[in-house]
């Protein structure tokens, strides 16, 4: 019987089981196990996908965790746990019980380089980093010799040179991959890729600054307004997929897990510091990087942050609540620097030109030992 075991901090919902490609496990594996060892956050929300094939232990405390320490090896197993004492035992057991651990490099974007120390946030923020580093530091050290990385993009590959690589692409190509239906949205739109600023659940566990919704929003709308009236297009909002409801923006559209697709038909797209603007680049579409005042007042750091990305696309920031920016963001629109698009795309989203297997596809060869490992 063919079993893959699945280690995970979040819950296995609809959007978390699209993303990891369970679908394509369920159809090679006899029975697939997920281990979510709980390390802090609060997820009695989220609606647990079912199937029949699918085993949940949900491991929440530490006599939990030592009643399931007693499982039956596998070639392989996947690693999506965040830091923490619960998943750094677990993983240390299977390490001596001689488990492969497949672990996933994906998803990374430009490093901001925000070295500064601030005493004030440093001292809010002092568990979860010393949770991170702590952690991290102990299986990344000692922990290494039986890993395998997923790796996407020369930059993480470049990291990890000296262990066993295997490349790979971005969640968010994967997700381009899937996509099959034509759609019925036109371009004549554009996309603001919203990043839930006022109630992410990650910035509640980092125990981070939230804007106030009512002046963030009114500050957004009030931009929307003007650039819909610039350029006679429309402002479509694609939902973060942690949003629970969103009143914030009037009668603007808000849809809700659709982002390749609105991001393949739309205009142009409009950001902060979201990991989705690749789907700008696989689509090659211009991106409006902006930030307001009260996303300053919360994080005096937002414009590093963004300036990771616009130095790597030749890009620029705009403050929506400074004025006469409309003439800029008419001549930034004019076109993409396609030559800095193709090297962002190489960096962090796929070095491989041709690279069409679905993630899930590539774990399956290395179960399989189609790939070595």
């Amino acid at each position: 019987m063919k079993t893959l075991k699945i280690l995970i901090s979040v819950p296995l919902n609809k959007r978390n089981f699209e993303r990891f490609d369970i679908d394509i496990y369920l159809n090679f594996f006899d029975k697939i196990q997920i281990y979510h060892i709980h390390e802090g956050i609060n997820f009695k929300k989220d609606k647990i996908f079912n199937h029949k094939k699918i085993e949940i232990f949900k491991i929440n405390n530490y006599l939990k965790l030592f009643q399931l320490l007693k499982i039956e090896k596998v070639p392989v197993y996947l690693d999506y746990t965040l830091p923490g004492l619960k998943s750094c035992i677990f993983k240390i057991v299977l390490y001596f019980k001689d488990f492969k651990k497949i672990i996933s490099k994906i998803g990374h974007i430009p490093d901001p380089k925000i070295r500064k120390f601030n005493f004030n946030i440093k001292i809010k923020r002092i568990f979860n980093l010393i949770n991170i580093k702590f952690f991290n530091l102990i299986e990344e050290t000692f922990f290494t010799k039986k890993n395998i990385y997923l790796c996407a993009g020369k930059k993480i590959q470049n990291q990890y040179k000296d262990r066993f690589i295997i490349n790979c692409h971005s969640y968010d190509l994967n997700e381009k991959l899937k996509l099959k239906k034509k759609s019925n949205i036109k371009n004549n739109y554009f996309l603001y890729l919203d990043q839930y600023e006022h109630n992410h659940p990650d910035y509640k566990y980092a125990n981070q600054k939230m804007v106030n919704p009512k002046i963030f929003y009114k500050s957004l709308n009030t931009f929307f307004d003007k650039i819909e009236k610039k350029f006679k297009k429309k402002v479509i909002i694609a939902a973060h997929p942690k949003a629970k409801k969103h009143p914030y923006f009037g009668n603007r559209k808000v849809i809700s897990n659709r982002i390749v697709e609105l991001s393949k038909n739309c205009f142009s797209t409009i950001a902060h510091t979201t990991t989705s603007i690749s789907f700008s680049i696989i689509f090659n579409k211009p991106i409006i990087f902006i930030v307001n005042d009260e996303m300053l007042r919360v994080d005096s750091k937002k414009i590093q942050k963004i300036s990771s990305f616009t130095k790597e696309l030749s890009s620029q920031i705009f403050n929506i609540d400074e004025n006469n920016y409309i003439d800029e963001i008419n001549q930034h629109l004019q076109g993409i620097n396609k030559k800095k698009y193709d090297n962002y795309y190489k960096n962090y989203i796929s070095h491989k030109v041709n690279n069409n297997k679905k993630i899930g596809e590539i774990i399956c060869d290395i179960y399989s030992k189609k790939r070595p490992y």
